[in-house]
């Protein structure tokens, strides 16, 4: 996909009109092209889109426009990097699982991309706590993120549990009538309507559905805000031990380099970032 088809793009139910502005020699505007795979450009441009459009919800938000707001999460792929078996540098990209649909926002809930499904191997254990060893026989990688590189063989696989796009407001503050419905329709099961929603339910094998107890419910989701309050701090006292990172040069590895890497890109987001987190004018992340 050229430049400028990249420039005006529609991404689900979010209509774009943007102005890349993109430095040379970079993976978007690379000087060689010849190693690289337009679908790794493709799936990157696509995950810094998603960052860009939860920002701009965010600041919605805090502007008080919160009908505005909108629960994103893009398609996306396993993306890597490396040297085949020919000692040849490959891009690759897992593209078959672009079929995340709209998140939640004030005036309605998330939207289903819809389509036949089938079931998941990870569905043959608990959907929440999946246990793949138990449905594959092989050499099992979950690259969480950007992790340090590793070599993979023939018969190995590489696994992504990836996120959807995420719900509007407090989850403890939503209907227990909702949470009733996605439990009937088999859409999350009883420890997640109790761990993450608060929602004491019970199985009514004579009605064949689930019946919320409302008390107990009332109870459970006092007590989640009383254990929040205990583990709540005050901002200045989080800045101050985060800030402490950052003086003390304990950074990972790889989080230093994405730092180090994106101030040499942009001298005012070094300003920005330095000046938000109280630090000299020469400070610079420690890259090894």
């Amino acid at each position: 996909m050229g430049l400028a088809q990249l420039q005006r793009h529609s991404i689900g139910h979010v209509g774009l009109l943007v102005d890349l502005r993109l430095p040379h020699g970079t993976v978007f505007n690379p000087e060689d092209t010849r190693p690289l795979a337009q679908a790794n450009i493709w799936a990157t441009a696509i995950e810094t889109f998603c960052v860009w459009l939860g920002t701009l919800s965010q600041a919605y938000y805090m502007r008080g426009f919160w009908e505005e707001m909108f629960g994103f999460r893009s398609a996306y792929g396993i993306a890597m990097a490396g040297y085949d078996q020919y000692g040849k540098r490959r891009a690759l990209l897992a593209a078959h699982t672009g079929t995340i649909g709209a998140g939640a926002s004030a005036i309605r809930d998330g939207l289903d991309p819809g389509g036949e499904r089938r079931p998941l191997v990870h569905e043959i254990g608990h959907p929440a706590r999946p246990n793949y060893e138990q449905a594959i026989t092989a050499n099992i990688w979950h690259p969480h993120h950007i992790p340090e590189p590793f070599a993979l063989r023939n018969g190995d696989i590489t696994i992504d549990a990836h996120g959807a796009p995420g719900g509007f407001g407090d989850p403890i503050e939503r209907d227990p009538a909702a949470v009733k419905r996605d439990l009937d329709s088999g859409l999350t099961t009883p420890d997640i309507a109790e761990r993450i929603y608060c929602v004491e339910a019970s199985y009514d094998t004579a009605t064949q559905s689930w019946a919320v107890d409302a008390p107990a419910t009332a109870r459970r989701r006092a007590a989640k805000r009383a254990e929040r309050l205990r583990r709540a701090v005050p901002v200045q006292q989080w800045w101050r031990a985060a800030r402490q990172r950052f003086t003390a040069h304990t950074l990972p590895p790889l989080i230093s380099e994405m730092y180090a890497s994106s101030m040499r890109l942009s001298e005012p987001f070094a300003r920005e970032f330095r000046a938000f987190w109280g630090l000299p004018n020469n400070w610079n992340p420690e890259v090894h």
